[in-house]
C-alpha cells in the first residue's frame, strides 16, 4: 500500500482535493474527446440545469447513446465516475470496461 502524502494527511480522507485534477465532466457522447479519465452526467438530466433535455424522448436518446458507447468501446477509459443515479442498463454497459 503506497504512503499517504502531507497534504493527504493534512486534508484528510474525506475531504474534496481541489489541489489534483478532476476528470471532465459531460452529459453526451459528442461532447467526449478520447479522454481516458471521465466523469459522465448523462441521467437526472432536470429543465433547470439542462434545459435542452426536457423532452423524455431526448433523455433516452443520451442514455442509449451512452450504454451503445461502452459497450462497444470496452477500452476507452481507465476512470469512470458518474455524478448521477445509474439504471441497470447503464450498469450493465459499464461492467463491459476492461480498464
Amino acid at each position: 500500500m503506497p504512503n499517504l502524502t502531507q497534504q493527504q494527511l493534512k486534508d484528510g480522507i474525506q475531504f474534496f482535493h481541489n489541489h489534483e485534477p478532476q476528470p471532465k465532466h459531460i452529459v453526451e457522447v459528442a461532447e467526449y474527446a478520447g479522454e481516458k479519465e471521465l466523469s459522465i452526467n448523462c441521467t437526472q438530466l432536470d429543465g433547470y440545469m439542462y434545459p435542452q433535455y426536457t423532452k423524455t424522448k431526448e433523455k433516452k436518446r443520451v442514455l442509449s447513446e451512452w450504454c451503445e458507447f461502452l459497450t462497444e468501446n470496452p477500452e476507452a477509459f481507465t476512470a469512470l465516475s458518474f455524478g448521477t443515479r445509474m439504471p441497470q442498463e447503464l450498469f450493465n454497459a459499464v461492467c463491459k470496461q476492461k480498464n
